[in-house]
């Protein structure tokens, strides 16, 4: 028998602990990240099986609980991005079992899954904000539920009124002695080129900012790049996708690392190759910029370089 308390120690910060989780509604901040549950579905079994006619039911005995959260970047690097997912969520009952996200199908409006390569994740800059639903199959009988999503313990239930966002001061003003395209604030203009430390120099050659799109989303425009990639390096026979991958931000600080165009090219010294790289944006969406995230030959560390698309 393993006797276990769930009673708050003096001294914890709500929200940081799975014995002081924040109340519903309430923002639990912990780093550059703001947590909270606008709403909870105990039971959304009935709304996940008439979403899509390609859900199945939970077992006997389960459920599928959905939560509707909110995730917000403040803080004050607006270089720097922080990733986000619904594979980042947990949710942990009485039974002291920690249920992952997941497993409920097709959910509405589900949040995006975090995966650090290229077409799957999504990154919140400061003062970004998104929401969506996380799903979880877990049993009838589980009580006492609290969310978890890294450090921070947010009790799992309906809130009587819910905080408002964060207000996040952000400057796109450049600083003094910045490199062009080097930083978010300071990205290289239309036909100018970039060089990278793994040897790629990159030029945005046009801009489609409403380009036709085969596949349309409401609320969602159609956002096409020409980019030219030239090898001025002296590795005789690069590939050039095993590098890196475009991702995109604009004035609401959600980026998105999922290109809709697909691209795999060998390109030896001196040659260069053109492409388009796609990304489906919100229609209001200003301030658009392109991002390169690449590994230098032969180290860990990861690298970006910022090229204007207006």
């Amino acid at each position: 028998v393993v006797d276990v308390s769930l009673e708050p120690s003096p001294g914890q910060t709500p929200g940081h602990f799975r014995t002081n989780p924040i109340p519903p509604g309430t923002t639990v901040v912990t780093g550059r990240q703001a947590l909270t549950i606008l709403s909870v579905t105990p039971d959304a079994t009935d709304e996940v099986l008439n979403y899509s006619s390609r859900n199945r039911p939970p077992e006997d005995g389960y459920r599928y609980a959905m939560a509707r959260v909110r995730v917000q970047n403040v803080g004050e690097n607006v270089n720097a991005y922080m990733s986000f997912g619904y594979n980042l969520f947990g949710l942990v009952g009485a039974s002291a079992v920690n249920y992952s996200s997941g497993g409920c199908g097709v959910i509405p409006d589900r949040f995006p899954h975090s995966w650090v390569y290229r077409g799957g994740e999504d990154r919140l800059f400061p003062g970004g904000i998104y929401e969506g639903n996380v799903c979880f199959n877990i049993p009838d009988s589980e009580t006492d539920l609290v969310l978890r999503y890294d450090r921070g313990w947010l009790t799992f239930a309906n809130p009587d009124s819910v905080e408002a966002p964060r207000n996040v001061d952000v400057s796109l003003e450049p600083s003094p002695g910045q490199a062009p395209g080097h930083f978010r604030t300071n990205p290289v203009p239309i036909g100018t080129s970039v060089k990278t430390h793994d040897d790629w120099e990159l030029t945005v050659v046009s801009v489609n900012p409403n380009a036709v799109d085969s596949n349309p989303r409401e609320g969602r425009r159609l956002l096409k790049a020409r980019v030219r990639v030239k090898n001025v390096g002296t590795y005789r026979d690069s590939m050039w996708d095993s590098h890196g991958y475009f991702s995109f931000v604009g004035s609401s600080a959600v980026g998105s690392a999922y290109s809709v165009c697909e691209f795999s090219f060998r390109v030896r010294p001196g040659e260069f190759v053109e492409f388009d790289v796609c990304f489906r944006i919100q229609e209001t969406e200003t301030d658009l910029t392109l991002i390169y995230v690449g590994f230098a030959r032969g180290n860990s560390w990861e690298e970006r370089r910022w090229l204007s698309l207006q």
